[in-house]
Formats: C-alpha cells, structure tokens, sequence
C-alpha cells in the first residue's frame, strides 16, 4: 500500500528474481548475470517468443514504471528492447497474450487505471507529467521487437481502473475479443460504485466494443482477472470471474453456429511457450501456450480457434520452444486435437487417428 503512487523512488521495492533450476530440487538466483536486475515493484511476467526465433522472450509489467520487454540471446542472458512504455510510467498490472490482428506475431495488452482516478492524483511522485499513462495500452508487435501502441486506435484506450486481462475468441469469429477484471477492494469510489468489468469483442475492423451488459456477464464484485475455457466442451469458451473478498462468477457460453478446432498440446515441459497456427483456405490463426496470462492466474492449456463459417482447415503447425516443429494436414474442424503425446515425443510425423481426434 505504501508504494501505490512511489514512481520515482527507485530504491523503492525490490527485485524481481530469474531462478534456473538446477536439476537437484534446487534452484538458483541468476537475476544480475541473466540482465534482468531492476529494484521496481512487479506484478507479473511472461516468457513468449517475440521474434518468431524459437527462443522464449521475456514481458514484465512493473505497476507504477514500465513495461520491460527483454530479448533471450539463448544463453541465459537477456536484452532489454525498447518499446512505448520504455523510461516512461504507468500502472502495468495485468498481461494479455495474443495475436489480435492476426499476423502471425504476438500482441499484449495491458491493464492500467484508466479514467477512474483523476489525472493530478494518479501521477504521484513523477515531476515530468507527459511521461505518465493512464490509458489502457495495446502493444501492436511490428516484428523484429518493435512495438506500437495501438490502444486508441482500436478504441480500449479510455476504459477505467483495470486488472487482470485476456484474450480468447469467445465467439468462433476467428478475431481475439478481451475480458478485463474490474473493481478495486480498497479504492473509496468502487465502495460507492462499481464498474461493471469488461467483455470486449472485436469486431472486423479492429476495433473493440463493450458488450458485458448484452452477454450477461457484468460482474458488481471486486474482480481480479478472467478465466477461460470450454468447461462443458461444446467447443465455445466459457468464462468466470475471479473475485477478491466477493463471490466468484461463472457463466457457460450459449454458442452459435460458427466452427472452431481445440487443440491440446498438455503441459509438458516441451509445451511451455508452443506456437500453434491454424491454416484455412482464407486466414491464418496464431496462437502461443503461455503460463500466467491474466493476472496471478493462468488460462486454459486447451488452444482455441475459432472458425467462423469456415468448413476445412488446410494445416496445423506446431513450433516448439527446442526448435521441434510438428505439423498436421487436414484435421476434421469442431473436434479437439490432442498432441499431448506428440509434444512430449518430439513427434514431426504424428499421424491423425482417433486416438488423437475428439469429435464433440
């Protein structure tokens, strides 16, 4: 609590630490030698590979600093990159992953304070005002570890005091839609009234519109993240509400008559940082098995694609972090391929059979 509006205090907190395992149980701080040493309080961070080079990259979200994003030069050092939020101060709290654009390369978003707290008050300590932002921001990836903030361009910029925050195609469209956790236990104005947490859908030109109140997931209670996945496998994800100090909520999603293609890849240590692209006669969809999106929690291992009115997928490519690459042609759409045994294997000839094939 004493750190809430301490920007430029950078003796204040503490360090985040890299621990390697050792193989014997045991566990040893690398944090100074790997690049990584910075005295700034944390709120999470997330190891994904940026730049399409096998290698698992690293994004922090330090809450009253920056965004850190670091390149792994595969040999247990790291290289700070520059992005929008480099020597620059916000309230980073909650990471989303994933491609919204669809691209090929992977996006974040980050929760923020948003509107809620007058601008002077927010600030804190920080002399230099114009290095301040309060607005939700979306890091576009360019490629080669350049970034664009793209949050007003497709309109999520201007939303209130956030948390934890998702990505996932809750609606089989095939675009990346956000849930982002509301409400602060210990902020007097959420006493008097509550924001309602947002259910973000993407529409086809980019941009985001609210529509929790229409979907019927507008949560009064103090949130703090978003979970998803299709809890009843009916191939549409579904989503609860982690609250803190107020009952959680759970809400099954109704579908509709797009099609969609699960896979899962298990949580072997060979999973860890997957990228999976979906290949269909008109699109291609990208997504990344990361640990921790959200915040202080983690999503589904079951990778979700939505379809739309697609029939056909051409091909499924899946790259591991070790550089191993698997690939699948033709896999029947609305089932969920399982390659858990693949991964595990280093399999690049997994043959698809019903042992690996779920028809829902």
């Amino acid at each position: 609590m004493e750190g809430q509006t301490i920007f430029e205090d950078y003796t204040y907190g503490s360090t985040s630490e890299l621990l390697l395992n050792t193989g014997n149980e045991n566990f040893v701080s690398i944090t100074k030698q790997a690049g990584l040493d910075y005295v700034h309080n944390t709120f999470q961070g997330i190891f994904v590979d940026i730049d399409n080079d096998s290698w698992l990259d690293l994004v922090v979200a330090h809450d009253t600093g920056e965004v850190r994003t670091y390149k792994n030069n595969g040999d247990l050092t790291y290289t700070m990159k520059p992005n929008p939020l480099t020597k620059k101060f916000a309230y980073p709290m909650g990471i989303a992953v994933g491609d919204y654009n669809n691209d090929g390369l992977v996006d974040f978003m980050f929760s923020n304070t948003g509107s809620t707290l007058p601008r002077f008050l927010a600030k804190g300590d920080i002399k230099d005002a114009s290095l301040f932002n309060e607005k939700w921001i979306l890091f576009r990836n360019d490629g080669d570890f350049k970034f664009t903030d793209t949050a007003e361009e497709t309109k999520i910029a201007d939303y209130e005091f956030s948390w934890g925050c998702t990505f996932a195609d809750m609606n089989n469209d095939g675009l990346q839609d956000l849930m982002v956790a509301e409400n602060y236990v210990d902020l007097a104005p959420n006493k008097l009234f509550r924001l309602p947490g947002r259910f973000l859908v993407q529409k086809e030109d980019g941009t985001f519109a609210p529509t929790e109140e229409k979907s019927g997931v507008v949560n009064p209670y103090f949130g703090i993240t978003s979970l998803v996945s299709d809890f009843n496998q009916d191939g549409y994800l579904d989503m609860i509400w982690v609250n803190i100090d107020t009952p959680s909520l759970a809400y099954i999603n109704k579908g509709g008559s797009n099609n969609y293609l699960q896979i899962d890849l298990g949580e072997s240590v060979n999973a860890q940082g997957a990228k999976v692209t979906v290949t269909t006669p008109t699109k291609t969809l990208t997504e990344w098995l990361v640990t921790g999106e959200g915040l202080a929690s983690d999503q589904t291992a079951l990778l979700q694609f939505g379809l739309g009115t697609e029939t056909t997928v051409s091909s499924i490519k899946v790259w591991l972090a070790n550089d191993t690459e698997i690939s699948i042609n033709n896999p029947k759409i609305n089932s969920i391929i399982n390659l858990k045994s693949a991964v595990e294997k280093d399999d690049t000839t997994l043959e698809i059979s019903k042992e690996n094939t779920q028809q829902n």
